[in-house]
């Protein structure tokens, strides 16, 4: 009878782990989610408002079109910020579950399984983090930043400076420079390299699910009391 609650005790325990295993596991792909959206929803505003007028907002006013640009960006990188915490937060109560879980009688076998599952976790988190965070955050303030580094670029002829290198009142312009076109990393083709770290981090998942349905399995037919 002891026994039996015991077992009991040990099989509720890894249901609580399971429990917070996929709590984790479903905030991470919601974060992929909210992700993706703020990245195309950025890239969709800059592409339609800010880019066909960021070189006149420039021109009228550089420093009010430069604090708007920073602006923007800061409000980003707080909501970077959020979504991280909600990574964090059901990681770390993964952890602590894992950490109190007797996995095996034998003190080795139990810290080698405890440390496996634990870096596993941290890895795959840590995978899905940092790349939506270079996908969805880190890329958006590369290009607002491209734009307005990137104006046009006017040719005057050399005496059109003074000794101390300053542009001559009434200096006639020889030619402009101007990139057009669109940049190759901005191409859809590009965004194939965070695809491949998620694809990734997913295998790890569905590696960590399967190792915790083998230890549901062991405790359930073995019976054996692993809580001390």
């Amino acid at each position: 009878m002891k026994n039996n609650k015991i077992h009991q005790e040990q099989k509720q325990q890894l249901a609580n782990i399971r429990e917070k295993f996929n709590e984790w596991r479903l905030n991470m792909y919601l974060c992929v989610v909210v992700y993706v959206i703020i990245f195309f929803l950025s890239k969709w505003i800059i592409g339609l408002f800010v880019k066909p007028n960021v070189e006149r907002w420039l021109n009228d006013n550089r420093l009010l079109t430069i604090f708007g640009v920073a602006f923007f960006l800061g409000w980003l990188f707080i909501a970077d910020n959020i979504i991280a915490s909600y990574l964090k937060t059901p990681l770390q109560r993964l952890g602590i579950k894992i950490e109190n879980f007797l996995f095996d009688p034998n003190p080795e076998k139990n810290e080698k399984i405890k440390k496996w599952l634990l870096t596993k976790s941290q890895e795959t988190n840590e995978m899905f983090k940092e790349t939506f965070k270079k996908f969805g955050i880190l890329a958006i303030p590369a290009i607002l930043v491209n734009l307005i580094d990137n104006g046009k670029v006017y040719v005057y002829s050399p005496d059109s400076f003074n000794n101390l290198g300053q542009l001559k009142e009434g200096a006639k312009v020889l030619g402009i420079v101007a990139k057009g076109g669109s940049r190759n990393s901005e191409h859809e083709l590009f965004y194939i390299c965070y695809l491949i770290p998620i694809l990734w981090a997913t295998f790890g998942i569905i590696y960590l699910d399967r190792e915790l349905r083998k230890i549901d399995k062991k405790i359930e037919t073995s019976k054996i009391n692993l809580i001390t």
